[in-house]
């Protein structure tokens, strides 16, 4: 099993903890104590892959970015 890094990243001074990139993909962004959305370390190469876009457009702080992947 293979893992890679998520091809995401969320701008810590845009988020305010809306949820909804961790309610649309638990698998790739969780929250903190603060109900702040992060983005997991690593996803497995098995899981099926998010709806990118879908989860980009649905930040209304327009706070989630594609990263620039290997």
């Amino acid at each position: 099993m293979r893992q890679q890094r998520p091809p995401v990243e969320i701008d810590r001074d845009l988020c305010v903890g809306h949820g909804r990139c961790y309610n649309k993909a638990p698998g790739l962004f969780y929250a903190d104590d603060m109900g702040l959305g992060h983005v997991k370390d690593v996803i497995d190469d098995n899981a099926t892959p998010p709806d990118l876009a879908r989860i980009i457009r649905a930040c209304p702080e327009s706070a989630i970015h594609l990263t620039a992947t290997s």
